[in-house]
This record gives structure tokens, sequence and C-alpha cells, in this order.
């Protein structure tokens, strides 16, 4: 029922799989598509976002983000997203056009779709800004266990840009030794990235720190 310009003021715990939570679906969790939206929580770790109660329960992402859709997303966690079949990309966050996240914990969400499945974090298609948050103990088999800036196939949404300010991207993993794989941390292959007074350290792929 949001408009453009609104602002979602959260507290507590939001679960897509309680039976009062609506307009998630399998796989997309919630979309985004509004030109412009705020949504605030009170802090990290008292306004919680998940797609399930566990990082190893649950079939969908957090959220989606529409490709003309401009979207703030402020102090709270993101956690929990699961992908193993349909999609693979994304578990916490998929963007496909301008998002901004600020200190927000990004963290224990899981993308396992056969040889191909990346940004176990956040997966990013558009215009990505992630500042003074913490990207943490997500997972993905093939790019990108914390962040991914890639594109799948012949997809005609690019990313453009990613900035990361301030942010600790840790304990992260990637386990895909086929394919075009890497990026236990951060993943790129199109678009400009830029990492500024960041911390990445402690990110796994397969048996080796990268």
């Amino acid at each position: 029922s949001a408009s453009s310009g609104d602002t979602l003021n959260l507290s507590g715990t939001f679960t897509w799989t309680d039976a009062d939570e609506t307009g998630d679906a399998v796989t997309e969790g919630y979309t985004l598509n509004i030109a412009e939206l705020y949504i605030r929580g009170q802090s990290a770790t008292t306004t919680i976002i998940q797609a399930g109660t566990a990082s190893t329960t649950g079939d969908r992402r957090v959220f989606t983000v529409g490709g003309t859709a401009s979207t703030t997303i402020q102090d709270l966690t993101i956690q929990n997203g699961r992908l193993t079949a349909s999609s693979g990309e994304g578990g916490g966050i998929l963007n496909h056009g301008t998002t901004t996240v600020e200190r927000v914990h990004v963290r224990e969400n899981y993308v396992q779709y056969s040889t191909s499945g990346q940004g176990g974090g956040i997966s990013n298609k558009g215009t990505l800004t992630v500042r003074d948050s913490a990207i943490l103990y997500n997972h993905a088999i093939a790019q990108g266990g914390g962040i991914s800036s890639s594109y799948t196939g012949t997809q005609s949404t690019r990313p453009t840009s990613v900035t990361i300010v301030n942010t600790t991207i840790a304990f992260n993993t990637q386990t895909s030794s086929s394919a075009t794989v890497g990026g236990s941390g951060i993943f790129a292959r199109e678009g400009t990235v830029y990492v500024l007074n960041s911390t990445v350290v402690e990110n796994n792929h397969l048996s080796s720190n990268n």
C-alpha cells in the first residue's frame, strides 16, 4: 500500500514463513517495485526481516528490487534467505534497480543452485550502495559468497556499479570448483566496483581463504 516517497518504519521481526506475513512469493521473496521507497528499522539487533526462522529452512530470498525501483534500506538485519532450485541469485537481496543499504546486517543467506548460484548475501544487476554495514556468514555455490555484481547468460539486465563504504565483509563462503567461480567475499565481472574504508577478511573459497 506504500506510494513513491513513503518511509516504512519497522520494529520487531518479520518472517515470510509466518501465516500473517503475505505478499512474498517462492524464490522472489518480497518484490519491491516502488519508484522511491525507504525501509527503516530501529537497529540491526532489534529489527529483523527474514525468509525463515533459520538459514537451513525456507525457499525464497528476502527482497527482490525491480528494475525501475529505488529502494533505501536502513538500520535492520536481512537474514535466512535460501535458494536451492529455480533461481540462483541473491539470497538476501537481488537488485535490478537502485538500492542503498545503510547500517544493515546481511547474514546467513544461502544460495545453492546447480553450479551457478551467486550472491549469497546480495546479487547486483543495477546500482548498489552498501554503507556502514556488515555482510556476514552468507553462502553461494559459484560466485560471490557475500556480494556478486554480474550477469547470467544473455540476461539483458546488467550491473552498473557497486559502492561499498565502511563495511565489513567476512565469514562468507563460495564452494563450487567448476564453471566460473570465485570471490568468496566479493565477485564482480560487470560494472564498476568501489571499495572504500572497508574490511574484507576470512571469506572462504573451497579450502583456502580469499
